[in-house]
């Protein structure tokens, strides 16, 4: 309880956060940025708190080992992880909306609960992140922003993994005792909505280039589907892609479900889509990109996809499937 006496300056409670190893230490200094951000004066306490992490982000930082890999990612390790998860969040947060994201914060981390199984080991998130027959999405992914990885130690009671746009990071949390087979396919799922943000700047919609892939390959309308299940369509079926015919197609259950040749017609769309973004890295870093369908590239990709192995018409072939998803990550 802070003791009404003391007045408690943002650089306190920001010196605590950076210095805080547990859970619970961090949530109280997140419940404390909430109290004195709803009292009176709370918009120069919100900008005294920002001042605060952008002078202590840096030390907090260079006391860290991280896991720098040559494809373009960084990793937090579990002891580390929530410390600088908050900070980063209060380091990007728009002066306007400290409240909203240190609230949101605070939701996210109080959410973990002891884990009953444990996270990928690092050699196996690399592998996955690093073994993808898209070896441009990391690039791509970090165009606009550094790509983060957070490795914690403890699961979330829903999901397997999560992706936060505001700072371009994916979550790799323990996954559940049944959601085990689905690790892999999640962090691919979640490098799909990190591939999606950084060409669109936004985790509510989706590349319009993807819209007659869906149709040609789920024979459905892309009306009667909405952009937040679209979204989620897209990072799965990136999953497929980056996964079809390498080591982590067997790894992907979503690769179990769909025949080969939306497989084969998915990996040529999202190896065009990533290609094609490789050559507008300096327009990613500053605003939206989209691969720009011609009647010549359309009919190009059309004329590959029917030539895929086993090519049927969807609206056949998957009249009686149901659809299924890996329903195990979230999008913030």
């Amino acid at each position: 309880m802070i003791e009404q006496s003391h007045y408690v300056t943002p650089r306190e409670i920001i010196n605590r956060l950076c210095s805080a190893t547990l859970q619970a230490d961090i949530c109280a200094c997140l419940g404390d940025l909430i109290t004195h951000l709803s009292r009176r004066g709370g918009r120069a306490f919100a900008r005294a708190a920002i001042r605060a992490t952008l002078e202590s982000f840096g030390g907090l930082l260079s006391g860290m080992e991280f896991d720098r890999y040559c494809g373009g990612y960084t990793m937090i390790q579990p002891r580390n992880a929530f410390r600088v998860l908050s900070a980063l969040s209060l380091y990007l947060a728009d002066p306007l909306e400290v409240m909203g994201t240190v609230r949101q914060t605070l939701e996210l981390i109080s959410s973990f609960q002891k884990a009953t199984t444990t996270p990928l080991a690092p050699e196996e998130i690399h592998a996955v992140l690093g073994g993808t027959r898209l070896p441009h999405c990391i690039r791509v992914a970090s165009s606009w922003r550094p790509l983060l990885v957070f490795r914690i130690d403890a699961a979330e009671p829903i999901y397997n993994s999560s992706y936060l746009s505001g700072i371009n990071a994916i979550i790799a949390s323990a996954p559940q005792k049944d959601r085990r087979q689905w690790a892999k396919q999640a962090l691919l799922h979640e490098l799909g909505h990190a591939i999606q943000v950084a060409l669109t700047k936004t985790p509510f919609e989706v590349p319009r280039s993807f819209f007659p892939v869906y149709e040609a390959t789920s024979g459905r309308d892309i009306g009667s589907t909405s952009m937040k299940d679209l979204s989620e369509v897209f990072a799965d079926t990136f999953s497929i892609a980056a996964s079809y015919e390498t080591e982590l197609q067997a790894a992907n259950p979503l690769c179990q479900v769909f025949p080969r040749w939306i497989q084969c017609g998915l990996s040529r769309y999202f190896d065009v889509l990533t290609g094609e973004a490789l050559k507008n890295m300096e327009t990613l870093a500053q605003r939206a990109w989209d691969l720009s369908w011609t009647q010549a590239s359309w009919s190009e990709y059309t004329k590959f996809l029917t030539g895929c192995p086993g090519y049927a018409d969807p609206r056949i072939a998957l009249r009686d499937s149901t659809r299924q998803s890996v329903g195990s990550g979230r999008l913030l």
